[in-house]
């Protein structure tokens, strides 16, 4: 087998675009690791091999990632429900963001209103302190009048 670019180039007893069918009568003895022997036509056969090997005579075993991605990307009912998957993921998250953007517009507060709140706060605190003094104060003031003026 060489490889000259996109095209192979087989050997004699070769032939395919992967120069994976063997010219001759199907021998099940060549075909390696329980591997099929099917006859492609009278004078040409191929292996079929099991998920785990791969080569003109299945001699090469293919690795765990390997089978894997064989198995998703032959698996029809895996690539729809990894769609699937992906759609709703998609779905939900615009959801949410609809949801924030809408959240955050109802609670949105500037900051020159959030200075005016604590501002407001602060300031009926302090009124409220000043006013607790001055009445306590003017008890005091005119508990002390009305005492010393009645001697």
């Amino acid at each position: 087998l060489l490889q000259s670019g996109n095209v192979c180039e087989c050997d004699d007893q070769f032939f395919g675009t992967n120069c994976e069918l063997k010219i001759g009568s199907c021998e099940k003895a060549l075909c390696q690791n329980d591997a099929a022997c099917l006859q492609v036509t009278n004078n040409a056969y191929k292996c079929d091999c099991s998920y785990k090997y791969e080569g003109t005579f299945c001699e090469k075993k293919l690795s765990t990632v390997e089978i894997y991605i064989r198995l998703i990307t032959n698996s029809l009912a895996f690539q729809m429900a990894l769609i699937i998957i992906v759609l709703i993921i998609i779905v939900f998250g615009c959801f949410l963001l609809i949801m924030a953007i809408r959240g955050h517009h109802i609670r949105k507060e500037t900051s020159f209103e959030r200075v005016l709140r604590t501002g407001l706060e602060k300031r009926k605190a302090v009124i409220a302190q000043y006013d607790a003094k001055h009445k306590l104060g003017n008890e005091k003031g005119t508990t002390q009048k009305s005492s010393s003026s009645a001697v």
